[in-house]
């Protein structure tokens, strides 16, 4: 049998502690240096402070009712309220679950109710659409607001602090679930992936113990623009920087010089980016007026595959003391499986496998276990280790699905690991869309498009962003191909905007993304052959320019 594992040396996993004890274990040695600094107005929170607002929050939570396992969702930018209520949630006993600042009522409405949240934490400026998202969802029993402006009777979260210590609650921590992110998995509509505590320990123990392989150290200060709500955002960059000790510097968008300014102000020593942020540093004309960055020693790039040239790209122009790297993995891994070299990165590749994790790579043709090699040897990824999901939140068959009896995760990602240890992605088998470094799941696409009372059938695969007006580092685009009803009129412009509104921005379907179809590729049980739509979509030409 070949299973290949971590040239780094196996590291300890504490299994004892939630995850709260876990990053502010040691809090009292750097209670007064900084934590977390707002981007935008520099007001700072150091550890002391930042502990002491989670217990207060967190026994107030308790107070107000909060029972082991209900459900806080928490429904906003990057906030340094944001890591109070997670924590504060999770110290309380009870399940954070985040939902993209982007969304619609429509999105957000669908992840309370199938997460069964009681409490949900926003900003001020997203009361209307909450109103409107609790005309779908009734289960939310109150609703607090972060900053100091109380909206329409709404209590702020700060509003939760007493002067006490939060009862102890009994937990176990491999079993017990703290975190609920959502996502698309491999396939199908999102689902609540099922985090424990030892889950999300164990991977940040795997990136920044023994060899340190992200790279994270107390002495480092980085920017946090990547939304925490993103399991990226959420594990390696909030939770991660206070378990070291690092500066974390948090913005709630993107903004060029916002950020530009902060990289140099905050001497900024790594930069946790996707491609497009990557895209920005290495081709935008702006980024010359702040060269150089001296400070600055690396640029990790994850949720989306960032390819040679652009890494290249980025590498020349911020120039050879900053080292361009990038990682592999998924929500349903806590979420990092692979991250390349800090001192000798792979350009291309997505490095070695982590601390204490097994992997196999199996052709999905032959289900023959494939050796060391090179792209000859590809097959599909398959991981183990201590950081995979419990499950799929009420969805035991998408579980069944996913991971195997033997514990293996399947990722529906290809790819190949060389003699020396590294691995590369060249494809996948999952049907889910990268769009700007996050998942858009065809079959939500299509089950609203057939919604509409003048299309039969819809089908949606991912095709290349740049073919379609956008960069190569937005990766995709979703691209739809749609049966009309008998005398239909509607155009493409037109089907493009009605489903604008129920989707956030990324996941919309410009017209020119839109194919009116006679026929959809289709197996005989009626099952949607994507491989089939994307072999059409390779001979269709560029539509960027219409």
């Amino acid at each position: 049998m070949v299973v290949h594992r971590s040239p780094l040396p196996d590291v300890v996993i504490p299994t004892h502690m939630t995850l709260s004890e876990f990053v502010f274990e040691n809090v009292e040695a750097k209670a007064s240096r900084i934590s977390f600094i707002d981007g935008i107005t520099q007001k700072s929170t150091t550890f002391g402070e930042l502990w002491q607002r989670i217990r207060r929050t967190a026994a107030g939570l308790q107070q107000l009712g909060l029972q082991k396992g209900e459900v806080v969702g928490v429904w906003s930018p990057n906030h340094v309220d944001y890591v109070v209520a997670f924590h504060a949630t999770i110290l309380a006993g009870g399940t954070i679950t985040t939902l993209n600042p982007i969304y619609t009522p429509h999105e957000v409405a669908f992840q309370l109710d199938n997460s069964e949240a009681h409490y949900l934490v926003t900003l001020p400026s997203f009361v209307p659409k909450v109103a409107e998202a609790q005309q779908t969802y009734k289960g939310l029993r109150e609703v607090f607001l972060l900053g100091d402006e109380p909206v329409n009777g709404f209590r702020l979260l700060q509003s939760l602090e007493i002067n006490a210590e939060p009862t102890k609650v009994p937990i176990v921590p491999s079993v017990d679930v703290c975190a609920l992110p959502y996502s698309s998995g491999t396939t199908g509509l999102p689902k609540g992936v099922m985090l424990t505590h030892t889950n999300i320990i164990a991977n940040i123990s795997q990136c920044t113990s023994g060899g340190n392989h992200i790279g994270l150290r107390s002495s480092d200060a980085l920017l946090a623009v990547l939304p925490f709500y993103h399991i990226y955002g959420m594990v390696v960059m909030m939770n991660n920087s206070i378990r070291v000790g690092a500066k974390c510097i948090s913005m709630p968008s993107f903004d060029p010089e916002p950020y530009l300014k902060n990289l140099k102000l905050h001497k900024v020593t790594i930069a946790y980016v996707a491609p497009p942020l990557v895209q920005f540093l290495a081709k935008a004309p702006l980024v010359d007026q702040y060269l150089p960055f001296p400070d600055l020693k690396e640029l990790f790039c994850g949720a989306a595959p960032l390819g040679v040239a652009l890494s290249q790209a980025a590498q020349d122009r911020l120039g050879m003391h900053v080292a361009v790297r990038q990682g592999y993995g998924m929500t349903e891994l806590s979420p990092v499986s692979h991250a390349d070299w800090a001192k000798g990165p792979t350009l291309g590749s997505i490095g070695v496998l982590v601390p204490n994790m097994e992997c196999k790579i199996v052709n999905p043709d032959t289900g023959k276990l494939q050796p060391v090699g090179t792209e000859k040897e590809r097959g599909e990824i398959w991981v183990r280790g201590l950081n995979v999901m419990k499950g799929y939140h009420r969805n035991e068959k998408a579980t069944r699905e996913t991971i195997d009896a033997d514990g293996y995760l399947h990722t529906g990602d290809i790819g190949f690991v060389d003699d020396k240890g590294i691995y590369y992605i060249v494809d996948r088998l999952k049907e889910l869309i990268k769009a700007k470094g996050f998942q858009v799941a065809p079959a939500e696409l299509e089950a609203l498009f057939v919604k509409h009372p003048q299309v039969a059938d819809a089908a949606v695969i991912g095709a290349p962003a740049d073919k379609y007006g956008g960069r190569e580092a937005d990766g995709e685009v979703p691209k739809a191909f749609i049966i009309l009803q008998p005398g239909a009129t509607i155009t493409k412009s037109e089907l493009s905007a009605w489903l604008a509104p129920q989707v956030v921005s990324y996941k919309n379907v410009s017209p020119h993304a839109i194919d009116f179809v006679e026929s959809l590729p289709k197996s005989a049980s009626g099952k949607i052959l994507r491989k089939d739509l994307r072999e059409i979509e390779k001979t269709l030409p560029p539509k960027s320019k219409l």
